[in-house]
């Protein structure tokens, strides 16, 4: 959990949400003269899964009503998340189907905004993150059509958001020490869904 802080602050501010559970409502004695047996720590376990699986099924039928689709990527299939066997929540693996990415002509379409992009990401370059992306923004920039991988698809991370973010847009995300710089740098805003919901 040390390397993936966000999925511990997630699964702490679910259980955050369920202080007041039923399971800590329910009278011991009552549940076993009803056959029932009491194991809070079971209980408690059981309503967070329920809670985060209807949060998440929920949250993909909703994602299209806070934001608007601005560009389909030919490479990449629209598919949610769905309930196994195991009532565990299964998320289909994400392959690129083509051997180039969809999107690199449009990304080298405007070089202006990819040299902007690589200044921050150089300069944020002690992060291994922004090393890869500035790598990747490197590439793009050389002169010739040399395929996009995969990899260096998913290496582009944040910059592609602030590069296709329309400009009357805002970027909201919750990563706003990455996403703010890379925004800024090409004329766009990130913002936080804390500014969002300040008084």
């Amino acid at each position: 959990m040390a390397r993936m802080k966000g999925r511990a602050a997630t699964a702490l501010e679910a259980a955050a949400s369920q202080v007041n559970s039923v399971s800590k409502n329910i009278d011991p004695k009552k549940a076993a003269r009803m056959g029932i047996a009491h194991d809070p720590d079971s209980w408690f376990g059981t309503e967070i899964r329920i809670a985060l699986k209807t949060l998440i099924l929920k949250a993909w039928v909703k994602r299209t009503r806070i934001g608007s689709l601005t560009q389909s990527l030919a490479c990449y299939s629209d598919i949610g998340p769905s309930v196994g066997r195991d009532g565990f929540i299964e998320i289909p693996e994400k392959l690129c189907n083509t051997m180039d990415c969809s999107l690199r002509q449009l990304l080298q379409s405007d070089r202006a905004a990819l040299e902007k992009l690589r200044t921050i990401s150089d300069a944020q370059s002690p992060s291994a993150e922004a090393a890869r992306r500035s790598k990747v923004l490197t590439h793009l920039l050389k002169k010739g059509n040399d395929r996009l991988s995969p990899s260096d698809c998913r290496n582009l991370g944040d910059a592609v958001f602030a590069f296709f973010a329309p400009n009357t847009s805002a970027i909201l995300t919750t990563n706003i020490r990455d996403h703010r710089p890379l925004a800024a740098a090409v004329g766009k805003t990130a913002i936080s869904p804390k500014e969002v919901l300040a008084p």
